[in-house]
């Protein structure tokens, strides 16, 4: 047999022979020989620090109790890097696990406990895990609490209110967001400031409260302006127009369409990219320029996937199905609401999942499978009434309304608008809604032959439609046509 080289000597040409060879050294040898590779490797800069931390904790077995106190600090320290690498390369997985074990150490303190649990908190509300990033948010809470110290319980506060913004728990998320607003300024923290007014101002947007979400919009964007961080300016500018766009002041809007399509290209953060083409493509909506929104939402898809935002490219997914359907590609429309709701269902976004409900309902109906459009209406109203999606649940009850009438089931059709009147209400265009909940009741009640309730409710649809200053889209429309076509006759 030829003699072995001495680069092969050590190897070993089986993992269990490798096991079996650790195990039979004694506990000091081995922690002697993984302080030695330690020292080794970290000179040589061979090995990464998720490694290296691994040596560090097996390198303690004998150790005098002074090396052992440096070892157990240096572990700390590793695998603090190890995580943050992880997280900015998107190994969302992997930085979660590095995260656990870190919370693990002997020597951590409380206060960075509370910070650990809130960066959990931020890595699973980032991988679309909406529920258990509410969980660990309030953990985070709950110790910050037990702690006594102000600054981390507002930073627990404003991971808590973030992370409710997409669950059923989202009605919590003003409140914990202005909460830590006030704190932040109390503190001096002008960049969890600045964060905090950015939460508070998204959730008052997405909640359909715009005029209530623009000055504090407009407060994040004075303190971005004097920090000079180009990523949080960034942030600011986007939020401002996509607000303003839903104001209608398409003009001031346009003002940061220029700067955000150069940052869309430039920026190296792929995160906040599909952040600024979803802007871009709402904006672009609204200008009725359909076929360019559909790019940037494929361009938010795209860098929603490779920062690993699964509730991103979910929320794509469904702006793409109902921009197919505006633009009649209706199968391609439903491939993208299906894909949307599965991934919802998944990741328990209640809010993406209701939106691709609604655009599936808009599909069915569009093409006249007014059976199929009930069953998604009726499950879009299940969703929102679970979550307290007041706004959402009148939404869903007009259109399962809508779909009773197209099957000729009248009796059905008043049940559900009745219904829906007596629920709470919240959100924006509300008066748009109720036009239109009275309009579907107004020709459910003439087709069961009672005319003067009927009329009672055509007053009350012509009510809210004066109002709301204007006529509603197209979807109302119809049920509009025929209750004053029934209230004239």
């Amino acid at each position: 047999m030829n003699k072995p080289s001495v680069e092969s000597a050590y190897v070993f040409t089986h993992a269990l022979l490798q096991r079996a060879c650790y195990e039979l050294m004694l506990p000091s040898r081995r922690g002697e020989l993984h302080r030695r590779a330690l020292e080794y490797l970290q000179g040589s800069g061979l090995a990464a620090p998720d490694e290296l931390a691994a040596h560090a904790l097996s390198g303690q077995a004998g150790a005098t109790p002074e090396e052992a106190a440096r070892l157990k600090a240096l572990r700390r320290d590793l695998l603090r890097e190890a995580a943050e690498a992880a997280i900015a390369t998107y190994s969302n997985e992997r930085g979660l696990a590095l995260l656990d074990d870190l919370f693990m150490c002997e020597g951590v303190s409380e206060g960075e406990r509370v910070r650990l649990l809130c960066r959990r908190a931020e890595l699973l509300n980032r991988m679309g895990r909406m529920e258990a990033a509410v969980t660990e948010a309030e953990r985070a809470l709950a110790t910050a609490q037990h702690l006594g110290d102000a600054l981390e319980v507002t930073r627990a506060q404003l991971m808590l209110g973030c992370c409710c913004l997409d669950t059923s728990q989202n009605a919590r998320a003003p409140g914990l967001l202005a909460v830590a607003v006030e704190a932040c300024e109390r503190l001096r923290e002008p960049q969890m400031q600045q964060e905090a007014l950015l939460s508070l101002a998204r959730s008052l947007h997405t909640a359909g409260r715009p005029h209530d979400a623009l000055p504090y919009a407009q407060r994040a964007l004075a303190i971005g302006q004097s920090s000079g961080d180009p990523l949080l300016l960034t942030r600011c500018h986007q939020q401002m127009m996509s607000i303003l766009a839903q104001l209608q002041r398409s003009d001031e809007a346009q003002a940061y369409v220029e700067p955000l399509k150069a940052a869309l290209e430039s920026s190296p953060n792929p995160g906040l990219r599909c952040a600024m083409a979803t802007t871009l493509a709402s904006f672009s909506h609204g200008q009725d320029r359909l076929e360019e929104a559909m790019e940037y939402h494929r361009r938010a898809s795209t860098e929603a996937a490779t920062a690993g935002l699964h509730a991103e490219v979910a929320r794509a997914e469904v702006n793409l199905g109902g921009l197919a359907r505006q633009l009649g590609r209706y199968n391609e429309g439903l491939k993208h609401v299906d894909k949307a709701a599965s991934m919802a269902r998944e990741l328990g976004n209640v809010r993406v999942l209701w939106f691709a409900l609604r655009n599936r309902y808009d599909i069915l109906d569009a093409i006249g499978d007014h059976r199929a459009a009930l069953n998604a209406a009726t499950m879009a109203a299940r969703v929102a009434q679970s979550a307290s999606m007041a706004w959402h649940y009148l939404v869903s009850c007009a259109q399962q309304a809508a779909a009773f009438l197209e099957l000729g089931q009248a009796e059905d059709a008043l049940d559900c608008v009745d219904a829906a009147l007596t629920a709470p209400r919240a959100g924006q265009y509300l008066n748009f809604v109720l036009a239109k909940l009275h309009a579907e009741r107004g020709c459910a009640l003439f087709r069961l032959g009672r005319p003067e309730a009927a009329r009672e409710s055509v007053r009350e649809m012509e009510h809210f439609l004066k109002l709301a200053g204007s006529e509603p889209d197209y979807d109302s429309q119809r049920w509009i046509q025929e209750a004053r076509s029934h209230a004239a006759a």
